[in-house]
């Protein structure tokens, strides 16, 4: 009796720490619907990318607002300070956050330029620490700042595929993204999400395989996907899979949905939204979706159960996880909402056949929630607990030789990872002359990918967060580098910048310096254009005689460096 009463007050406060979390969340977009923010942009407001669209290994973290170009003015959204700066060739490229009293705090990616008095103090920064790259965190009473006040200009700067604005809201205490489409800007959106395909699942206590993928037609909001017939082992449960995309007025692109939900025979066993995303947890977005689909085939299928090791704060109402349990010989009606972020939703629905027999279930699997070694000749692959997301069966074995060592494969190579594995391999006697240039590839898909290596005696070691085929390279050439309007001996007079093209081929740019007259001047660097540029201040005027050393260093330690001499 005891027992019984322990865990009803187990459950109970279960429930009441659910109802404090439902209801700070409801606290918290209530007030965004309150806060009289600005716009971040003094044009249309229209959308390239939405809040959780799915993008690669992550959920997109804030809304992207088209530019038409590069140099629309950026304005602060509400009062407040200039909190953090960043910058880098990658990621944001040039990005500023600005931290408001009212608990969040704004911020702004892919920026081209800063307005003064941003803009000394970054250039000043940069000069003091010597480096383009910076990240620093400012005090409240250095950079403050107002709404409407235009503090810097959009651009196409880090990893973007085009002009726009990258814009987040953030909160500030927890530094989650929070959704502030349709909740503080209100974008003309009247169409309602396109479905595409549904997919069923079946697993038993250990493993879980794709049983039926249907392609859908028909024309939003009602769909009917008609009769589906499964066969599935006597021990299995079932579950969906959605594939859809989402679209509003005046644009062609795509878009992610907020909310899905799933009922089979009038019960609730599924119900997602995403209002925040926990960077931490971005890596689960290959669990969120199906890892094989996407990899494989380039497709977005969302799917309507949760993985045991997959803790993503999106779920709302879930019944055993998603998983249904069915009878053979038995018809169930399925029905799927999709719902998006202007409340405009679409609907599927099936009829589930299932037919059970008996079905020969894969040995040899490892568990997710255990460490797991692969031995092979001459190699080792480390799989700690929690790498995977469920349970999944895996082969480890040689394939091949390379020239430092042999090569070893992963099959299959499409399984989500949410934290990485160890991969170490043993070098040959040819290896050991490139000593400090060697690091491991991963090839999947025709693709070789850069793995950063450490030395463990006769082994080279690296973590990896894909699968495929590893093998020891080394990375001997260092980057290469062009003048693009610098010959030696030109006359640079009425040039306003200096641009250099660099590349490297295999382990890529870590650090880059260049110095006229042996004083470090201000490049910057763009990799998807691989341009480096240097624009003259007030250090080298013109009527000068000038010289430029410009050092370019790859991860494995090549070095380059190019020299001219110049007159302006």
């Amino acid at each position: 009796m005891t027992k019984i009463i322990t865990m009803i007050q187990r459950i109970l406060f279960k429930i009441f720490i659910l109802i404090l979390i439902l209801f700070g969340a409801l606290q918290s977009y209530a007030q965004l619907d309150t806060i009289k923010f600005a716009k971040p942009l003094n044009i249309d407001l229209l959308l390239t990318g939405n809040f959780a669209e799915p993008r690669g290994a992550h959920f997109h973290s804030g809304l992207d607002f088209r530019t038409y170009g590069e140099g629309k003015a950026l304005m602060s959204i509400a009062e407040g300070y200039v909190s953090r700066i960043n910058i880098s060739p990658w990621g944001y490229g040039k990005a500023v956050y600005i931290k408001h009293p009212n608990g969040y705090t704004s911020v702004y990616g892919h920026i081209s330029r800063f307005e003064e008095p941003l803009a000394s103090y970054v250039e000043r920064l940069q000069y003091q620490i010597e480096s383009f790259s910076v990240d620093t965190i400012l005090p409240e009473n250095l950079l403050q700042i107002t709404q409407g006040q235009i503090f810097a200009y959009s651009g196409n700067t880090g990893h973007s595929a085009g002009p726009h604005l990258h814009f987040e809201l953030r909160e500030s205490n927890t530094e989650k993204p929070v959704n502030t489409l349709n909740s503080v800007y209100k974008i003309k959106d009247n169409i309602s999400p396109t479905i595409l395909s549904i997919v069923v699942y079946a697993s038993e206590t250990e493993l879980k395989r794709i049983v039926a993928d249907k392609r859908i037609v028909g024309t939003p909001p009602k769909y009917n996907a008609g009769i589906i017939s499964v066969n599935i082992a006597n021990n299995e449960q079932i579950s969906f899979g959605l594939e859809y995309v989402d679209r509003m007025n005046n644009t062609h692109n795509k878009f992610g949905v907020k909310q899905l939900k799933m009922w089979v025979n009038d019960t609730l066993y599924y119900h997602s939204c995403i209002e925040k995303i926990d960077f931490a947890k971005q890596a689960q977005k290959n669990s969120f979706f199906d890892y094989y689909y996407y990899l494989n085939f380039s497709r977005n299928i969302h799917r309507c159960f949760i993985e045991p090791n997959n803790d993503l704060e999106h779920y709302m109402s879930i019944q055993n996880r998603g998983w249904v349990n069915v009878k053979s010989d038995t018809k169930y009606d399925v029905k799927i909402e999709v719902i998006d972020y202007n409340d405009n939703s679409s609907i599927v629905e099936c009829e589930l056949f299932v037919e059970k027999n008996e079905h020969e279930n894969t040995n040899g699997f490892l568990r997710w929630d255990t460490d797991n070694f692969l031995l092979t000749e001459n190699a080792r692959l480390e799989i700690n607990t929690g790498s995977f997301f469920d349970n999944e069966t895996l082969q480890f074995f040689k394939s091949g030789e390379a020239k430092f060592s042999g090569k070893y494969t992963v099959e299959p190579y499409n399984i989500a990872l949410k934290s990485g594995v160890e991969i170490s391999i043993a070098i040959n006697e040819v290896a050991e002359k490139y000593y400090d240039k060697l690091f491991i590839a991963c090839e999947r898909k025709g693709r070789v990918h850069y793995l950063k290596a450490r030395h463990n005696y006769d082994y080279l070691t690296a973590n990896a967060k894909v699968l495929g085929t590893y093998y020891v390279a080394a990375d001997t050439t260092p980057p290469k580098l062009t003048s693009i309007n610098l010959s030696n001996g030109s006359n640079m007079s009425g040039i306003s910048e200096i641009k250099l093209k660099m590349t490297d081929d295999l382990s890529g740019i870590a650090k880059f310096n260049g110095y006229i007259n042996d004083k470090w001047v201000l490049f910057s660097y763009e990799p998807k254009n691989q341009i480096a540029s240097y624009r003259f201040d007030e250090f080298f005027p013109e009527g000068g005689s000038y010289k430029l050393k410009f050092i370019a260093e790859d991860d494995c330690g090549n070095m380059s460096v190019l020299e001219r001499n110049f007159t302006r």
